[in-house]
């Protein structure tokens, strides 16, 4: 059995652009679910959901962030955890979410780094270029594609037969 951590990051907007945020996670409920399901522990953490009012402008001043900070995230991540899961939904956030990325992997330098969402989904190949903390990238949906890739990790199966992944072909 592994311990996953899945995690919807902070969303990022113009600094005077209004937006709505209070939306569920329901792609990383779909997917704790079926991860439960094959008898894995799986907990979430909703970036958005923990701290919908908490509000930080970016270190330039152009933009804000609603949710919890990326170190606030990386503190949350339980120390035992075997597999960490990052929503990457928005290009525009792309950014930050290599920011968490590398982050998560400093802290957690031996625990695999699943990436999935829109914008790993649009570009693979460029979101593992672009950061080395990414060991996979889930293409489309994702559900049983990630349970797959757990039992491949658990196994030690070669990835290269799990349908619906990106991995570097360097062996980074």
């Amino acid at each position: 059995m592994s311990k996953v951590t899945l995690i919807r990051p902070p969303a990022f907007n113009k600094k005077n652009e209004m937006a709505l945020f209070a939306t569920p996670p329901i792609g990383l409920a779909y997917l704790a679910a079926i991860i439960k399901k094959y008898g894995h522990d799986c907990s979430v953490i909703d970036a958005i959901g923990e701290a919908l009012e908490q509000r930080t402008l970016s270190d330039d001043g152009l933009f804000c962030s609603c949710g919890l900070t990326n170190d606030q995230i990386v503190e949350r991540i339980s120390k035992d955890a075997d597999l960490i899961g990052v929503s990457c939904g928005y290009t525009k956030e792309w950014p930050n979410y290599k920011v968490l990325l590398e982050k998560i992997k400093e802290r957690f330098p031996d625990v695999s780094v699943v990436c999935g969402g829109e914008h790993i989904t649009a570009e693979p190949e460029f979101s593992m270029q672009e950061c080395m903390s990414i060991d996979f990238c889930v293409l489309g949906e994702g559900e049983q594609v990630f349970v797959d890739l757990i039992r491949g990790i658990e196994e030690k199966n070669p990835y290269e037969k799990i349908n619906g992944i990106a991995l570097d072909k360097m062996g980074k």
